[in-house]
């Protein structure tokens, strides 16, 4: 059996981390098993079923950088059988390399989910940029994107980057799409008639809650019957509850936190909002897109992410709340299409094509180094 290594910051119900898992899932564990390393302490949602599926969690945790790649280092060169690196940790990418040819990890393949935050032009974050691009460059031996923008930032120069959109269990998420329809009325507004908005995603600034909740308040204003859901947590949490209060909207939104069930709150939907700031290729907007749910995202978001199912509308950030609301508002919810299924199935998002190209992948680059 062969041990992959992934390098990922921490096995939380995220865009990048349910990707991986989706694989693990579906992988030929009897070839093939995955080990991860964290860079945190604490637990995280996915560590029981990693190590029920056999897969082993190592966490360096150090405050200081250095300190953590020398310790990365010192890590892989005493744990020698693992002969494939696979580093999801975007720009850090470059210096966990550097660690790991050092230390003669033979294949490294970089795999970027996403872009950083272009806002932030300061000299310093341009010099660790760039640099950490020159090292992934350098000390890289494969390199994967979710999307072709994803694959522009961080593999400017490599036109042999291979793309491949996060995928799932397609037919599963078709049939949630049509079962659970209701499941979010059921469960949470019973005898409610109220059009549900949902928004999925970690509370930080990328994904731009604030301008989400701009949004609900002209609908609160026009006296539209709705329910806002937010999905995730994160730093943001006391923020957005208190913007929420201060801005009259409590009886119309609720936060849930972090779920198990997503799939069924998003089939439960009318339309999910994605106002974000950037993105890389979002796990859930494949997940919508599935289902049969719309979505309103902003044009920040890769245009990849639409697979021509006619479920995805975009604005720019720079339209008003009010503009975002009259389209939101518009957007009707049709029942899942099965047409759509084959559509979305040829553009490569099912897992198992997916495993299977991971698995060659995989096999092809050791017995090359071999």
């Amino acid at each position: 059996m062969i041990r992959i290594l992934h390098v990922i910051g921490g096995m939380d119900r995220a865009g990048a981390e349910t990707m991986v898992m989706n694989i693990y899932r579906n992988i030929d564990r009897t070839r093939i098993q995955f080990d991860f390393i964290y860079f945190k302490a604490k637990a995280c949602d996915y560590d029981e079923e990693i190590l029920s599926l056999g897969g082993k969690i190592f966490r360096i945790v150090e405050g200081n950088s250095f300190k953590r790649i020398y310790s990365l280092y010192r890590f892989l060169k005493h744990n020698s059988q693992y002969q494939v690196i696979h580093a999801h940790t975007l720009l850090n990418i470059g210096f966990c390399f550097l660690a790991a040819n050092l230390a003669g990890v033979p294949i490294r393949i970089a795999h970027s989910h996403s872009i950083t935050n272009a806002s932030d032009n300061s000299l310093a974050n341009r010099i660790y940029q760039q640099l950490s691009i020159f090292l992934i460059k350098k000390y890289s031996t494969n390199a994967i994107a979710c999307s072709t923008e994803a694959a522009e930032f961080l593999f400017p120069e490599n036109k042999k980057a291979l793309v491949l959109y996060n995928s799932i269990d397609i037919d599963q998420y078709f049939e949630t799409g049509k079962t659970h329809k209701d499941f979010l009325r059921e469960t949470f507004l019973p005898g409610s008639n109220s059009r549900i908005y949902v928004q999925i995603g970690r509370l930080e600034n990328v994904k731009n809650h604030a301008f989400s909740l701009q949004i609900m308040y002209v609908l609160k204003n026009k006296k539209i019957d709705f329910h806002f859901f937010i999905i995730g947590q994160g730093t943001l949490d006391s923020f957005i509850r208190n913007e929420v209060s201060r801005l009259g909207l409590s009886g119309n939104v609720t936060m849930l936190g972090i779920r198990d069930d997503v799939p069924q709150l998003m089939a439960g939907a009318d339309v999910m909002l994605m106002p974000s700031l950037y993105e890389g290729l979002p796990m859930v907007l494949i997940e919508s897109q599935c289902i049969g749910l719309p979505a309103l995202i902003s044009d920040n978001v890769p245009a990849d992410v639409d697979m021509g199912v006619s479920l995805v509308k975009k604005l720019s950030l720079s339209d008003t709340p009010e503009e975002w609301a009259e389209v939101l508002f518009n957007i009707k919810r049709e029942a899942p299409k099965q047409q759509n299924i084959e559509i979305l199935r040829s553009k490569g998002l099912d897992i198992q094509d997916a495993a299977r190209i991971y698995t060659d992948l995989y096999l092809q680059k050791i017995n090359t180094a071999n």
